[in-house]
């Protein structure tokens, strides 16, 4: 017989257990029957566990495409708790803990515990919608069992007004690309100017000025260009492959005050990302196509027959690759006692 004892908790503290055993036999005193045992008393103990702090953020954010200044939403966290009453008083901290797309997004970033006020400043050039993940930690530690930190998410979106001076596409992704590839022009990735003069006229109004990057001579033969139309423009180095971050100032003769940098902030410095991915070059080696033996020769071992093994172009991307060699005997099989191997 095993006694199991059952309790639902709803809190931390102390509390004294008394625990006897009855049987259903006599129980009349005067004859000395007992149906009862002495009682057993035991003491539970129930330990505080830190909970997560959280909070609500609005279900989206939007901000004007240009938006280069310090902002201020008042209100953004709402619903602020500790976790559960006992953690009340506990030290509360906001933090920026990641974004999607994964790209640059934000200058600054905080958000104030104790009225939920969000401070940010959005780096030039920032366009479309982002996934904002927000944590909130507070120090009672994550100790048995304990959690300490929570995460939020909401949509931030830097909307682009049909009135902008330039409305485009941010992220240019490609493949790596062979030797001798031509000049990549994107179409789909151009610089629609709001407002654009007539395309014969637009070289003597509209100037593109692109700020070449610090890894732009890692990636480029020929640097990101943007034409007076608004076409992008470069050309890779072979297999170069990372990611470029390149900065456009645009200039208009018939709007002077967006030249000087006075206008709605869209003339100023944008931001565009060139994202080339590796791709996985096939191994190459160097073999002579002619070997001569004497019928009869028994065992032949070709040193240094095959030359030039490398697992692919290029070699720092691919260099750490293994390699191994298949041979296959395409006519003449009935010569070998044993097929050709090759010691890689």
């Amino acid at each position: 017989l095993v006694g199991r004892v059952e309790a639902r908790m709803a809190g931390f503290g102390t509390a004294l257990f008394r625990v006897w055993l009855e049987d259903d036999g006599a129980s009349d005193p005067a004859r000395g029957d007992a149906n009862a045992s002495e009682p057993l008393s035991f003491t539970l103990v129930s330990t505080p566990r830190n909970l997560p702090p959280f909070f609500t953020p609005p279900a989206e954010v939007r901000v004007p495409f240009g938006t280069i200044d310090d902002q201020v939403l008042h209100g953004f966290a709402t619903g602020v708790s500790p976790g559960s009453p006992q953690d009340e008083g506990q030290g509360l901290t906001f933090s920026l803990a990641a974004v999607s797309p994964d790209l640059p997004l934000f200058e600054a970033f905080s958000v104030d515990a104790a009225n939920g006020t969000l401070f940010y400043r959005l780096v030039g050039g920032a366009s479309g919608t982002f996934a904002v993940s927000v944590a909130l930690e507070d120090d009672g530690g994550w100790e048995d069992g304990s959690q300490n930190r929570s995460v939020t998410t909401f949509n931030l979106t830097v909307a682009q007004d049909s009135q902008a001076d330039v409305l485009f596409d941010p992220v240019i992704s490609l493949e790596e690309q062979p030797p001798g590839s031509p000049l990549l022009s994107f179409s789909r990735h151009h610089f629609t100017i709001a407002g654009a003069p007539h395309p014969q006229l637009a070289p003597q109004v509209v100037t593109f000025n692109v700020t070449a990057a610090p890894s732009s001579d890692d990636l480029f033969s020929a640097p990101p260009s943007i034409s007076p139309t608004g076409a992008l423009s470069f050309s890779l180095l072979p297999f170069a492959n990372g990611q470029y971050e390149g900065r456009v100032a645009l200039a208009r003769a018939d709007r002077p005050a967006c030249s000087e940098g006075a206008g709605n902030g869209t003339c100023g410095s944008l931001r565009f990302l060139v994202l080339v991915a590796p791709v996985n070059q096939p191994p190459r080696f160097e073999m002579p196509p002619f070997h001569a033996l004497l019928e009869g020769a028994g065992p032949v071992v070709l040193r240094g027959f095959l030359r030039g093994v490398t697992a692919g172009d290029p070699y720092e991307d691919e260099g750490g690759q293994r390699v191994s060699f298949s041979v296959a005997v395409a006519d003449g099989a009935g010569l070998f006692l044993r097929p050709p191997e090759v010691d890689g």
